[in-house]
């Protein structure tokens, strides 16, 4: 392969027949990208000659991206879409965490802005107690932004269509006879956590069933969820509580669920019917397909990338809240 001065990023996805998303991973050391394909692109980049462009260079676009935490499954797939959309643009993406730190956002936010970056998505993050700081010159788009809709009216943000998701869960136990269902949650309830509660709540209220107060199971929001869940649905039984199915937060307190019944002897799905939330989780697939409302991270990614390509190029945005479908993801819970 002849060196050339004009290589770019391209040249080399199409020699290597893979996307310019691959090779930016490459470039920064991925580790996800595997050995065969990472070995092709470095030889590539080494024969042609190719240089990666100063950050500074003109021309080169660099968007922030602000993520609650990294840990988390949904947030690192979320990082991947956002990540492979922005390089198939050419857009750099200088990432940073809160590390479930809600208060460090005005920091790293400044600190993003000292990077010369031409816009930034915010995920689970608020709006409200950052409105006074941002930068009125660059665009911003919040993934499922922590403040209400109420209260956010104005913002370009986009998020998995809560209600539905809901909906969707409580027809599914309902269809395979669950009558007694609990909702397996956090103790810091979300507007969107909640939406989705009473979405749940109402589709069983239209067949008869008035669920309580005292069917959402709230445990304490750590990193340890799936033992947290364990231990609550462990509860539960040795007090007698009487449900027959799980609409979990997550597909990991899902799995903890899971665990806790199947080491008390109480079979699933025969017995106690599961629906996890996310569809992207390790734990949807660790022991076994649990099933769950499946977010579409892709869409999410591409519309909160469209909203802040939008307003980079000054183009007219028509709809700023943009909500994406969820969907039954099957699995062997339900």
């Amino acid at each position: 392969m002849a060196q050339r001065k004009d290589v770019s990023i391209q040249m080399i996805a199409q020699w290597c027949g893979v996307s310019t998303a691959t090779v930016s991973r490459v470039l920064n050391s991925d580790p996800k990208v595997a050995e065969t394909t990472r070995q092709m692109v470095l030889s590539a980049l080494e024969e042609s000659g190719y240089r990666p462009p100063s950050p500074s260079a003109a021309g080169i676009k660099k968007v922030g991206v602000v993520v609650d935490t990294q840990i988390n499954d949904y947030y690192r797939a979320l990082l991947i879409q956002l990540h492979d959309t922005l390089a198939e643009l050419g857009i750099q993406t200088i990432s940073a965490s809160l590390g479930y730190r809600k208060e460090a956002l005005p920091d790293i936010l400044r600190t993003i802005y000292d990077c010369n970056v031409c816009g930034v998505i915010l995920v689970t993050c608020g709006y409200l107690a950052v409105r006074n700081i941002l930068d009125p010159r660059l665009p911003h788009v919040w993934i499922d932004c922590t403040d209400p809709p109420e209260q956010t009216a104005g913002i370009c943000q986009v998020q998995s269509d809560q209600r539905v998701s809901g909906v969707l869960a409580a027809q599914e136990l309902y269809r395979k006879g669950s009558r007694k269902p609990i909702l397996l949650g956090s103790n810091l309830i979300s507007h969107r956590m909640r939406e989705r509660f009473e979405s749940f709540r109402g589709e069983y209220r239209r067949h008869g069933i008035e669920l309580g107060e005292d069917r959402i199971i709230r445990t304490p929001r750590v990193r340890e969820v799936l033992d947290e869940s364990k231990q609550a649905i462990r509860y539960l039984i040795s007090t007698d509580y009487e449900f027959d199915g799980v609409f979990a937060i997550s597909d990991w307190r899902a799995l903890g669920a899971y665990l806790a019944l199947a080491e008390l002897g109480i079979r699933v799905p025969e017995e106690v019917r599961i629906i996890g939330y996310d569809g992207v989780s390790v734990a949807s697939r660790t022991i076994l397909n649990i099933t769950s409302i499946q977010q579409n991270i892709g869409e999410i990614a591409r519309n909160a990338c469209d909203l802040l390509l939008r307003q980079m190029e000054r183009k007219p945005v028509e709809y700023k809240r943009i909500i994406v479908p969820t969907s039954i993801l099957a699995g062997q819970t339900l």
